[in-house]
């Protein structure tokens, strides 16, 4: 039986190499037309003219010798380009770093694989470590170009593709795209446990997110189990986040002992977003505020807000101190919500111009990023206000959308 499992996973290995043998032709047609050589010119003395043009539309698989003297012909390098072989072999140990959370056995691939812009494997590797580091602008014109050329990728390669851009769209706070991504993923005998691994994980932070509480809770038991087992422990400790934040969604918010400690091993995008939501919802923000990643950002403006709004009503000192130190940020950073203009309504009580900045600013901010838990409180605050001055239909209507925006989320794609 072993020896018939070594046969088998060898020739899947030699179809994936044959699949990818048969990538290289934008590659050949982009350098063969740079140095102003015909098919026929490209062909001669290395093999006939229709193989060229077949190996250009992807519609054979190059020999490796054949494809050494083309490139050689071409004046391509190997600096320029990697056998299939090579390119699997970076790819599986990405996989590998990626799920460990290695980001400098990651950078030194990464490094090495940077230069090729032809070759598919070569962008898939990229852009596994670009979402690893959070550099999601960078990410952003690889996803977009990969989504063109889905059909140059092996069943392997677009799960590969697939876990990395549900990464991509859970750091950008597209939940619902992530959703519809590891929903179409169906691994058939890939034998990669970490790819595994990472697609219940990933099915339980997008689920989570978008409450489906239940259908999550399953994925976390499998995440924690194979996290604990490989001794994985950044992931144990985001693990431990998410649960935390979804038992604060669901109701259930609970404090985590030792917390300074698991908040230190976290991504900046990670620790932000749980210290936020932690003080958006707690009676007295200091302790999570105190631990925010003190940057010239939205995350810290939001952090800043908490803390002036916490102490509008408690301290006249501390609340204008931090109004003063917004205002300054404001101009700095940009961000989508004028909080200064946040907290002069607030100051002022006008609570219908109040409702309407809600509603205009950050409600809006707030589904864009389809955080159902922020949609769920300001709307709470925009029904509130409402039904104080008896608009009980209005306010219905925002309850109402609220509900629909989540059911949207959860059934679009």
């Amino acid at each position: 039986m072993k020896k018939s499992f070594i046969i088998d996973q060898k020739r899947r290995q030699e179809l994936i190499y044959q699949f990818y043998y048969k990538r290289y032709g934008q590659l050949i047609r982009k350098k063969r037309k740079e140095k102003k050589l015909t098919q026929e010119e490209l062909a001669s003395g290395i093999c006939s003219n229709t193989y060229i043009s077949k190996a250009e539309n992807n519609q054979v698989a190059i020999g490796e010798e054949q494809l050494y003297m083309i490139m050689e012909k071409l004046k391509v390098t190997t600096d320029e380009f990697l056998a299939p072989e090579d390119l699997l072999k970076y790819l599986t140990k990405a996989i590998k770093f990626f799920y460990l959370k290695d980001k400098e056995s990651y950078q030194k691939i990464f490094e090495k694989i940077e230069k090729f812009e032809f070759q598919i494997l070569a962008q898939v590797i990229k852009l596994g470590y670009l979402v690893l580091t959070e550099k999601y602008h960078k990410a952003k014109s690889i996803y977009e170009e990969l989504f063109q050329y889905l059909s140059s990728l092996d069943d392997y390669g677009f799960t590969v593709f697939m876990v990395f851009s549900s990464f991509y769209n859970i750091g950008i706070n597209k939940y619902s795209e992530a959703k519809y991504m590891i929903d179409s993923v169906k691994i058939k005998s890939l034998n990669s446990d970490y790819l595994e691994d990472l697609l219940a994980y990933l099915k339980y932070i997008v689920y989570g997110n978008l409450h489906q509480f239940v259908k999550a809770s399953a994925y976390y038991d499998i995440s924690l189990k194979k996290f604990t087992k490989s001794y994985n422990i950044k992931r144990v400790k985001e693990l431990l986040i998410w649960q935390n934040l979804f038992l604060l969604y669901s109701g259930d918010d609970k404090k985590i002992p030792g917390l300074v400690s698991i908040l230190d091993s976290l991504s900046t995008q990670d620790k932000n977003r749980y210290l936020l939501i932690k003080a958006y919802n707690s009676e007295d923000p200091s302790y999570y505020i105190d631990n925010l990643a003190k940057t010239y950002s939205e995350d810290y403006l939001f952090g800043l807000y908490i803390m002036a709004k916490y102490y509008l009503n408690k301290s006249k000192d501390q609340y204008l101190k931090l109004k003063e130190e917004i205002t300054k940020l404001h101009y700095q950073v940009k961000p989508k919500i004028d909080f200064s203009n946040l907290l002069r309504l607030r100051e002022k009580e006008n609570l219908m111009f109040l409702k309407d900045y809600l509603i205009n600013y950050c409600l809006k901010v707030a589904c864009d990023n389809e955080n159902i838990f922020l949609v769920k409180k300001i709307t709470e605050e925009i029904v509130e206000i409402l039904q104080t001055r008896n608009r009980y239909k209005d306010a219905l209507t925002y309850e109402l959308k609220a509900k629909n925006f989540v059911k949207k989320l959860n059934t679009c794609y």
